[in-house]
């Protein structure tokens, strides 16, 4: 895994394996628990892998932990997972006019 400490590969590591076995992502507070961190070090894990575009995360949500790299760095395939597109909005004079649409 290009550009991660070895702290980062084993979290990446364990998240990734989470998932597999488990269908959603771990939580702050499981990744803290695996590694015997505090709940910030787990956030700080993250952040760094979020960083360096290897998952994608809505923080303050629980269990949104996407893997976007493999291991090497290399795109994952996507295997039919299929994005809902977000949609911006604004209220003009009583109207409401479609902004940007992100996928």
């Amino acid at each position: 895994m290009k550009n991660l400490t070895e702290r980062q590969k084993e979290a990446y590591q364990f998240i990734s394996d989470y998932i597999q076995q488990n269908k959603q992502s771990p939580t702050m507070r499981e990744i803290a628990g695996h590694f015997k961190i505090t709940n910030f070090g787990a956030y700080d894990h993250v952040s760094a892998l979020r960083r360096k575009g290897f998952v994608e995360t809505e923080f303050g949500n629980r269990r949104t932990i996407k893997i976007l790299l493999n291991a090497d760095g290399t795109p994952l395939k996507n295997k039919g997972i299929k994005r809902v597109p977000f949609f911006k909005f604004k209220m003009m004079d009583d109207k409401l006019f479609l902004i940007q649409k992100e996928t």
